[in-house]
């Protein structure tokens, strides 16, 4: 498995936001949904067969990605005799969910003029959390010059983010979840 290195910064994020709209994108909210009910009730094979579902009908989808990192690790740190995931396997996943983290770090600057676009609300934790390294505080939601936006307080804040707020454009997570429920 080898990671793509020819494309450019803006057709990873026509990649990753783009796919969204493809018609095997239908359904990957519910799936995700369920995967974390099954890791919730530590039914892991049923999350990671359902997690591998995904991946190969959303393979930029942080939520999968990341998914499929902590899976990997349940796996690897069980009892079990039988490991399908090898230790190549976990580099390549988190490694990849490194890249679209990446990608959605370069969508925008986290300003009000310029938002973090996502298509999830956990992609918002993900870059905060792995990339970013900052620990927010008070979050609200608005509207900002047409579309719809997270805004989070920073109350520490890192080397790789220094602003007192971080905003997200939400717009494509409100359309996805709207056609979740349709």
């Amino acid at each position: 498995q080898t990671m793509d290195t020819t494309m450019t910064n803006e057709e990873r994020i026509l990649a990753y936001y783009g796919s969204t709209y493809l018609p095997e994108h239908k359904g990957v909210l519910y799936d995700l949904r369920k995967i974390l009910s099954n890791m919730h009730d530590r039914e892991y094979e049923d999350a990671l067969k359902r997690n591998i579902e995904v991946l190969k009908r959303a393979p930029l989808d942080l939520n999968a990605l990341e998914n499929m990192v902590m899976l990997i690790r349940v796996e690897q740190n069980s009892s079990s005799k039988h490991k399908t995931y090898t230790d190549d396997d976990l580099r390549y996943y988190s490694n990849l969910m490194d890249v679209v983290v990446k990608i959605v770090a370069s969508t925008g600057l986290g300003s009000e003029e310029a938002p973090f676009a996502v298509t999830s609300i956990r992609d918002e934790y993900i870059l905060m959390y792995y990339y970013l390294e900052i620990k927010y505080g008070n979050q609200g939601f608005n509207v900002h010059d047409g579309y719809s936006v997270d805004y989070f307080g920073v109350k520490e804040k890192s080397d790789k983010y220094s602003g007192d707020i971080i905003v997200f454009d939400t717009s494509r997570v409100l359309e996805l979840e709207n056609e979740d429920i349709s």
